[in-house]
Protein backbone atom coordinates (compact mmCIF):
# COMPACT_ATOMS: atom_id res chain seq x y z
CA UNK A 1 0.00 0.00 0.00
CA UNK A 2 2.58 2.08 0.47
CA UNK A 3 4.29 1.84 -3.02
CA UNK A 4 1.05 2.46 -4.44
CA UNK A 5 0.64 5.80 -2.47
CA UNK A 6 3.99 6.91 -3.10
CA UNK A 7 3.33 6.42 -7.01
CA UNK A 8 0.79 8.65 -6.97
CA UNK A 9 2.12 11.34 -4.91
CA UNK A 10 5.07 10.86 -7.80
CA UNK A 11 2.72 10.80 -10.17
CA UNK A 12 0.93 14.14 -8.34
CA UNK A 13 4.15 15.97 -8.46
CA UNK A 14 4.51 15.47 -12.17
CA UNK A 15 1.11 16.32 -12.85
CA UNK A 16 1.27 19.55 -10.93
CA UNK A 17 4.46 20.86 -12.64
CA UNK A 18 3.05 19.87 -16.18
CA UNK A 19 0.28 21.94 -15.00
CA UNK A 20 2.41 25.08 -13.96
CA UNK A 21 4.36 24.77 -17.43
CA UNK A 22 1.19 24.65 -19.25
CA UNK A 23 -0.58 27.84 -17.47
CA UNK A 24 2.71 30.00 -18.18
CA UNK A 25 2.58 28.90 -22.10
CA UNK A 26 -1.31 30.27 -21.72
CA UNK A 27 -0.63 33.06 -20.23
CA UNK A 28 2.40 33.85 -22.45
CA UNK A 29 0.42 32.81 -25.87
CA UNK A 30 -2.97 34.61 -25.05
CA UNK A 31 -1.73 37.70 -26.04
CA UNK A 32 0.27 37.04 -28.95
CA UNK A 33 -2.49 34.22 -30.47
CA UNK A 34 -5.15 37.35 -30.74
CA UNK A 35 -2.58 38.79 -34.18
CA UNK A 36 -1.62 34.88 -35.33
CA UNK A 37 -3.74 32.47 -36.14
CA UNK A 38 -0.48 29.75 -35.78
CA UNK A 39 -0.34 31.14 -32.18
CA UNK A 40 -4.37 30.53 -31.79
CA UNK A 41 -4.12 26.92 -32.60
CA UNK A 42 -1.37 26.57 -30.07
CA UNK A 43 -2.99 28.58 -27.34
CA UNK A 44 -6.12 26.09 -27.83
CA UNK A 45 -3.75 23.18 -27.39
CA UNK A 46 -2.28 24.36 -24.46
CA UNK A 47 -5.59 25.13 -23.12
CA UNK A 48 -6.72 21.54 -23.95
CA UNK A 49 -3.82 20.16 -22.19
CA UNK A 50 -4.32 22.21 -19.36
CA UNK A 51 -7.62 21.21 -18.67
CA UNK A 52 -6.52 16.98 -18.74
CA UNK A 53 -3.88 17.37 -16.69
CA UNK A 54 -6.17 19.39 -13.75
CA UNK A 55 -8.44 16.43 -14.40
CA UNK A 56 -5.65 13.90 -13.95
CA UNK A 57 -4.74 16.09 -10.93
CA UNK A 58 -8.20 15.51 -9.66
CA UNK A 59 -7.99 11.85 -10.23
CA UNK A 60 -4.83 11.47 -8.05
CA UNK A 61 -6.20 13.83 -5.53
CA UNK A 62 -9.48 11.78 -4.76
CA UNK A 63 -7.16 8.20 -5.16
CA UNK A 64 -4.97 9.84 -2.34
CA UNK A 65 -7.72 10.77 -0.16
Amino acid sequence: MVDATKFLVEELEKVENEIEILRRKVKLLEPLAEEDDELKIELIGAKALLSLYESDRQKLLSALA
